[in-house]
């Protein structure tokens, strides 16, 4: 196995392991065999099921995210994702895989309050684009006198994604060596810190 690659066992009916070099071949590869599978359940208590998602329904909605992300920023570009929990972070963050951006996934701010841990994320990734749900973004655009780099930034709202966008994505050549994300820590004790 290459460097380049990483060793993903992925079992089919007849117990073959495949080899992929990315998660997007791994999530192409079920979506053509097992379009119906369910992939994630979101129990909105803990036991109530509030939604679920499909191999075919992350491969659609990924490559859709993605087209629309293509066309207001370019591969390698940073994407901060401000989502409450829900499957619809998962599709965002699938969605800058199949960009091939860079996800770097946040809490939103509270309505109409600014925290230091949210800025400080924004000045050293510095995306250029926001992915998030229509309600954060209209809560974010009300805070754009208070921090001035939001206006800077493109912010696009998931629901304003149509799924017949996923006929405009083009893969972007990914390998195993592209950086795919980046996770901020709590800065409990100082700046919060990208790994």
């Amino acid at each position: 196995m290459g460097k380049d690659q990483i060793q993903m066992m992925i079992s089919n009916d007849k117990g073959i392991n495949l080899l992929r070099d990315n998660l997007v071949s791994v999530i192409e590869h079920h979506a053509d065999r097992t379009p119906d599978k369910t992939v994630y359940v979101f129990l909105e208590d803990g036991e109530n099921e509030r939604e679920r998602v499909s191999c075919a329904g992350i491969s659609v909605r990924s490559k859709a995210i993605a087209a629309s992300l293509c066309g207001i920023g370019s591969r390698g570009d940073r994407v901060l994702l401000l989502f409450p929990t829900g499957i619809d972070f998962i599709l965002a963050l699938y969605g800058c895989f199949y960009a091939g951006m860079i996800a770097v996934p946040a809490y939103p701010p509270r309505k109409k309050r600014i925290n230091r841990r949210f800025r400080a994320i924004i000045g050293n990734a510095q995306p250029s684009v926001i992915l998030t749900t229509r309600k954060i973004k209209k809560d974010l655009e009300a805070l754009t006198g208070d921090i001035p780099e939001l206006g800077e930034l493109v912010m696009l709202a998931i629901e304003d994604v149509a799924d017949k966008m996923s006929d405009e994505w083009a893969d972007p050549g990914l390998n195993g060596n592209d950086l795919a994300m980046i996770q901020y820590t709590s800065g409990s004790t100082g700046e919060p810190n990208g790994v």
